[in-house]
């Protein structure tokens, strides 16, 4: 399974991620990262959100490719 964000989407991603990575690096902390959800919701396609500290941020809707196993 393949799953791919848009250009937007990464961009978007890592401009959340490396603000919040910034701070904890320049407070001598150890980057606590981010946490990347994808749901896929059947017929109606998948959507990805990403949680850096306690805020969900919406990154819309997603690709998804299966293997050939699962066609």
């Amino acid at each position: 399974m393949l799953i791919e964000l848009s250009k937007d989407q990464e961009e978007r991603l890592f401009e959340l991620a490396r603000a919040k990575t910034f701070a904890e690096a320049e407070a001598d902390c150890e980057p606590s990262g981010y946490e990347l959800v994808i749901s896929v919701c059947g017929p109606y396609g998948a959507d990805a959100s990403v949680r850096i500290g306690s805020i969900w941020h919406e990154l819309g809707d997603v690709r998804i490719t299966l293997s050939k196993d699962h066609l």
